[in-house]
């Protein structure tokens, strides 16, 4: 999981709304619900983030790899 943190913190947001955009507009309390369960998501990956960075080290961190369109 951790190779991939920089994605989650990128696309959580995304999911969320997405999600959002699909529950009824009168059903305001769920739509709060999921608005605060992504945010405090994407916030503890932010602290997963933060507690894993090596100030001692000056090699790139976080560093994610992905091959792009069949390439790499």
């Amino acid at each position: 999981m951790s190779e991939h943190l920089l994605s989650i913190l990128t696309f959580l947001p995304l999911g969320g709304a997405l999600i959002i955009v699909f529950v009824p507009r009168h059903k305001k309390q769920l739509l709060y619900t999921i608005a605060l369960i992504a945010s405090l998501l994407n916030f503890f990956f932010s602290l997963v983030l933060y507690f894993r960075f090596d100030e001692a080290s000056a090699l790139p961190q976080f560093v994610e790899k992905s091959p792009w369109l069949g390439k790499g």
